[in-house]
């Protein structure tokens, strides 16, 4: 269970309903303000904590999307140079295939790094 700062409100609300008794001099108008106080203020900030932990959800949820988009992005590339080596290449005087490790087109006698 998340722990939860809207009890604070009850007490905001205690504090609330004791400034209005200082004020007015009057115990049920304090008493009719500290409960009022509490429980708006309890739901207030219980609604703040709902709505900061639905932000803090959705971008955690982006943020793992990104990097599972990043691993895979990763893995094709790596996927892909494997299969450029395992096929080898091709000359650029000549257009032969070039097995992978050959240097020297076959074909044409050039070199493939030239």
């Amino acid at each position: 269970m998340k722990k939860t700062y809207a009890y604070n409100g009850i007490v905001l609300g205690i504090l609330a309903g004791f400034c209005v008794g200082a004020l007015t001099d009057s115990i049920a108008l304090a008493i009719i303000a500290g409960v009022a106080g509490s429980v708006l203020f309890f739901f207030l900030i219980r609604t703040i904590e709902k709505a900061i932990d639905k932000g803090v959800d959705a971008a955690a949820g982006a943020i793992k999307n990104r990097i599972d988009a990043s691993h895979q992005k990763k893995a094709a590339e790596k996927q892909n140079a494997a299969m450029t080596a395992e096929q080898g290449t091709f000359c650029v005087y000549c257009g032969e295939k070039i097995p992978a490790g050959i240097e020297i087109c076959p074909k044409c006698g050039k070199s493939i790094n030239e």
